[in-house]
């Protein structure tokens, strides 16, 4: 019984592990995408503070990447 619920955790850590990387990889093609636009997006959370920017709309907020927060926007 310990054996086939070892074999059983290790499957689910396997698929968990290979969701984790295509979540990634997932992620990593739309911020690639996101940032080789010609328009600036930003993200905001519901407090509107940005928690993203990509490339064009960091350099028109004069803002580089991995500096500090962006700021919030006015909730209309």
């Amino acid at each position: 019984e310990l054996g086939e619920l070892a074999r059983t955790l290790n499957i689910m850590a396997e698929r968990l592990e290979d969701s984790f990387l295509r979540l990634k990889q997932s992620g990593a093609t739309l911020n690639t995408i996101l940032d080789n636009l010609s328009e600036g997006v930003l993200a905001t959370d519901p407090e509107g503070r940005v928690v993203f920017a990509n490339t064009v709309a960091r350099r028109m907020l004069d803002v580089q990447n991995g500096e500090g927060p962006l700021g919030e926007l006015p909730n209309p």
